[in-house]
């Protein structure tokens, strides 16, 4: 589950003089926005994301790492969001109001009834909070 969409989706090196980029998956971001950003442990990070401690132990690694390279090489940082395909079914996790998805587009930010930001995807009739490999 990612309860917050990034400000930006790109950041660059001042010079404007990226030498390459890398390119962190919504997931990552959000496992680096709760352990580094709000200091929240493995565990409460895991609990919060809907996923396991290891599986969030991995991606706060591979944001890190990719993180690292960016800033010591001079390379632009770029969140990828996901894209959901045509009639995946949306659900808010404040009101439990669910609506399909017409065309492809990133995570939606709002749910359209509450305004609600817990948003979660419903693949194949069961809860979806995303991640690599889940949409087949």
């Amino acid at each position: 589950m990612v309860r917050e969409i990034p400000q930006a989706f790109m950041f660059s090196p001042g010079s404007g003089l990226a030498k390459g980029e890398v390119t962190l998956t919504l997931d990552e971001w959000e496992a680096l926005r709760l352990a580094d950003e709000l200091g929240l442990s493995q565990e409460k990070g895991a609990s919060n994301m809907g996923v396991s401690r290891q599986t969030f132990g991995r991606l706060l690694y591979q944001a890190r790492g990719k993180v690292a390279k960016a800033v010591v090489h001079g390379l632009m940082i770029r969140i990828a969001p996901e894209i959901y395909p045509d009639g995946t079914l949306f659900s808010c996790e404040k009101c439990g109001y669910t609506w399909p998805l017409s065309f492809p587009i990133s995570f939606p930010i709002h749910c359209p009834h509450c305004n609600g930001r817990g948003i979660f995807s419903r693949q194949g009739g069961r809860r979806w909070r995303g991640g690599r490999g889940n949409i087949r």
